[in-house]
């Protein structure tokens, strides 16, 4: 994927959650009140370390392309 993942580990098994969506740590909120995300909330880690996030600044030269 693009996104943020991860496992979460209990008793020695992965978690899977509820319809195996597992924990979704990539919709942990990092920043109180910060940019929306697509899962409706916001500030969530997705929206600020996921490849498509990257790309977007880049697209629009909020990052600086280092040579």
């Amino acid at each position: 994927g693009t996104g943020v993942g991860g496992g979460v580990i209990i008793g020695g098994k992965l978690f899977e959650g509820y319809q195996s969506k597992g924990a979704e740590l990539g919709h942990m909120v990092i920043k109180k009140d910060g940019e929306p995300c697509s899962c409706g909330r916001k500030g969530c880690f997705e929206r600020y370390g996921s490849i498509l996030e990257y790309k977007n600044k880049v697209k629009y030269r909020i990052i600086p392309f280092i040579w």
